[in-house]
C-alpha cells in the first residue's frame, strides 16, 4: 500500500457493506485501500475476510476500525448508527453519509 492511499474501513459486512467491500479491493486499489471490516455480528466479518484471504481486515471493535481507517463507510441498519458516526467523526474521520446526519 502507498502511504498516500486513503484507508477505507467498512462499518456492516451485509449484503451492502459486503459489496461495497468487494468494490473497493477489487476496482479502487489504485486510489485507497480497504484497511478493515466491522459488524456486531462475528459471523458477517467471515465473509469478506474468507474472500479477501486477509484475516487482518476483520476488527475487534469498532473503535480498531477508526484507528485503522481514513475513511469508515457506513452501511447499517441500526438505532446506535448515529452514536457510531459522531465516534467517527469526533475522532477527525470522513464518514460516508455524516452529511444527512443530525448531532443536535
Amino acid at each position: 500500500m502507498k502511504p498516500d492511499m486513503l484507508k477505507v474501513g467498512i462499518l456492516g459486512c451485509g449484503a451492502i457493506g459486503s459489496g461495497i467491500a468487494r468494490t473497493v479491493h477489487q476496482d479502487y486499489q489504485n486510489i485507497c485501500h480497504l484497511t478493515g471490516v466491522f459488524d456486531r455480528n462475528p459471523d458477517k466479518m467471515q465473509k469478506p475476510s474468507e474472500e479477501f484471504q486477509n484475516p487482518s481486515l476483520v476488527k475487534n471493535s469498532f473503535q480498531d476500525l477508526i484507528e485503522s481507517s481514513d475513511l469508515i463507510v457506513e452501511a447499517i441498519n441500526s438505532p446506535e448508527v448515529k452514536k457510531l458516526i459522531h465516534r467517527a467523526l469526533s475522532a477527525q474521520k470522513k464518514c460516508s453519509g455524516d452529511e444527512r446526519r443530525s448531532f443536535d
